[in-house]
């Protein structure tokens, strides 16, 4: 288990989700599959408590949660694109200019 890494517990007391909750936005997609540690626990990155708060904050708005999955999706999209953005930027200022 890595340093930062949370177990179910500690996700559940620091979030104030319950544990029910985080293993159903776990299997309906909100959340990404946790890790396990080898005894079987669940065990999530520190970036789940920053998910959970927007969650927390789209139902108290009303949003349902086939719509916060769908935003939550797009928010991981955007990171995923901005990080590969910034890689490949950071890729050709090392290695130079392509050859045209």
């Amino acid at each position: 288990m890595g340093r930062d890494s949370l177990l179910i517990g500690e996700v559940a007391s620091r979030s104030g989700v319950s544990r029910k909750a985080l293993r159903l936005y776990e299997r309906t997609g909100i959340l990404p599959a946790s890790r396990r540690t080898t005894a079987g626990y669940r065990v999530y990155e520190p970036e789940t408590l920053s998910t959970l708060a927007f969650v927390a904050q789209a139902r108290r708005l009303g949003f349902h949660l086939d719509e916060i999955k769908e935003v939550v999706q797009i928010r991981v999209a955007a990171r995923v694109h901005t990080s590969l953005t910034w890689y490949g930027r950071r890729s050709r200022s090392l290695t130079g200019p392509s050859p045209t």
